[in-house]
């Protein structure tokens, strides 16, 4: 899941560092046209090279089982841990989306430049990219959830407050980094979180939900300029972005990391796939 999230920050990372080269010499239709084309290529080619059954499958044959899909998506839902991590990735996401969107906006009554309000922007990604590796990494190691997305959570608001009162450059770009670093790392481990508490739901299932409404928080983006004061700022929406921050590490804690074989066995009520079946000869 780190991984994934990794390459989505560098897609996001690199749109930011062409997209100001291109306009110097394109319209932005132009552009648009060459990232749809690009866009286009990518999923030509994993539709031509992606498998079903990759040559190391993240685990063994024997151990696979799935549900319906169906089955799987009312496995899910009804599940009340995974709709507490369903409420973390959408306040996260929410609050990254609302930061990266108005990052020049927030520093700029403070009499920074549109170019450092860029750098933070960029430094919030590189941390985001950072911390997308470490701390899932940890994560899977230990295979702990519940403890990084803790971490990951509660270390976020320190850095989010400091982006609200620090003046100071250089801890400026130290909170902007530490916040990219702690809120997006919470994001994978979320998802391998919520994976591992529904099975057997499909990852597709139980992820694309996650996905789904970590989209949707691109409403707290709007949010955020509704509240935001006469002369501009965004103290207001940073403020309540640091008590949701807050209000998220105490649904965490509600959470408890899925016991070793705990769901090897599947509920007498729901459909199953064991995947390495095959039908018998008659």
């Amino acid at each position: 899941m780190g991984l994934v999230t990794l390459s989505g920050l560098i897609g996001i990372a690199l749109g930011m560092v062409l997209t100001p080269v291109f306009e110097l010499t394109m319209s932005v239709a132009t552009i648009q046209l060459i990232y749809g084309s690009i866009a286009a290529f990518s999923a030509l080619v994993f539709i031509i090279f992606a498998r079903d059954y990759p040559p190391t499958p993240p685990s063994p044959e024997e151990e696979k089982v799935r549900a319906l899909v169906l089955d799987g998506l009312k496995n899910a839902i009804s599940n009340r841990n995974f709709w507490l991590l369903v409420f973390v990735q959408f306040l996260g996401m929410a609050i990254f989306n609302g930061l990266t969107t108005w990052i020049e906006s927030i520093v700029r009554p403070r009499g920074f430049a549109p170019t450092i309000a860029g750098d933070l922007g960029a430094l919030m990604l590189v941390g985001g990219i950072v911390g997308a590796i470490v701390l899932p990494a940890l994560s899977d190691k230990e295979h702990k959830r519940k403890k990084y997305l803790l971490i990951g959570v509660s270390l976020a608001v320190p850095f989010l407050i400091g982006l609200i009162f620090i003046n100071w450059l250089p801890l400026l770009m130290l909170s902007s980094f530490g916040l990219g670093f702690f809120l997006v790392s919470a994001s994978p481990i979320a998802m391998q979180f919520a994976t591992e508490i529904t099975q057997p739901t499909p990852e597709g299932t139980s992820n694309g939900l996650m996905q789904l409404f970590g989209q949707a928080s691109v409403v707290f983006v709007y949010i955020m300029e509704a509240i935001k004061t006469k002369d501009g700022s965004f103290t207001p929406s940073l403020l309540l972005a640091s008590v949701l921050l807050v209000v998220c590490v105490g649904v965490i804690t509600f959470l408890r990391d899925p016991k070793a074989g705990m769901y090897d066995k599947v509920p007498a009520n729901l459909e199953e796939v064991h995947l390495n079946e095959t039908p018998a000869a008659e």
